[in-house]
């Protein structure tokens, strides 16, 4: 996360401690989630999307949040967990929205937040039920059963 938050570089000649402390010192992030492994519900990017946010603000910086989408996508493919393309856009853009890209590379995702009224939200909100069927969902593999 901090190489995405652009603190450290791996093109760097100095070492990662020595950039670390260039930075104003290291961190100890601790996160934790409770969602399944494999439920389908985002969890890595999310948590990346928070890390990044926190790394970001511990160090003073600050990301607009297309650009905090773009930075957990390449954490997710860093990490090679096949996901982050918009799993995160959930967590860092609040509200209703909708997230596209086009099929191409560089991966460009485009988030559009949709209006929507309080009574609405709330109705739909009402409505609403998630449930995780105990089956994993693989992201590196979405299409097989």
């Amino acid at each position: 996360c901090v190489l995405c938050c652009g603190i450290v570089s791996i093109t760097a000649s100095s070492p990662l401690s020595e950039q670390l402390l260039a930075a104003g010192g290291g961190l100890h992030l601790i996160s934790w989630s409770s969602l399944p492994q494999g439920s389908g519900l985002g969890g890595s990017s999310i948590l990346a999307g928070v890390a990044m946010r926190s790394i970001l603000t511990a160090f003073g910086l600050a990301m607009d949040d297309e650009s905090l989408i773009h930075a957990v996508l390449n954490v997710e493919q860093m990490l090679t967990t096949g996901g982050g393309w918009q799993d995160q856009v959930g967590a860092i853009i609040g509200g209703a929205k909708i997230a596209r890209s086009a099929p191409k590379l560089p991966l460009q995702v485009v988030p559009e937040q949709l209006p929507m009224s309080q009574a609405f939200a709330d109705e739909l909100s009402s409505r609403l039920v998630l449930v995780f069927t105990g089956r994993p969902r693989l992201p590196q593999h979405p299409l097989q059963k």
